[in-house]
């Protein structure tokens, strides 16, 4: 038990002092070229998508907008018609 205890303190040890001492350093990945072409493409990718569910959803609106503006027209001219013969 106390050996397995002194091994854990020892790997501890050992991974503080890499990260100490010139280990990975945050953000190393993300400097490759590789990495950032792909995250790039990835969020190109979100924008598209995110922009195309705006545009649907828009479209969706001025139709259902077109339909209510079409009915009111109608109503309008019903109630032209209704005055016009009296």
């Amino acid at each position: 038990m106390i050996r397995n205890n002194l091994l854990r303190q020892r790997a501890t040890a050992a991974c503080i002092k890499r990260f100490e001492h010139g280990g990975p350093t945050a953000g190393a990945v993300a400097s490759s070229k590789g990495f950032g072409e792909k995250e790039r493409a990835v969020e190109n990718q979100w924008a598209k998508m995110h922009d195309a569910e705006k545009i649907k959803a828009l479209k969706d609106a001025l139709h259902k907008q077109s339909e209510t503006t079409k009915k009111l027209q109608e109503e309008i001219e019903n109630i032209r018609r209704s005055v016009s013969s009296k």
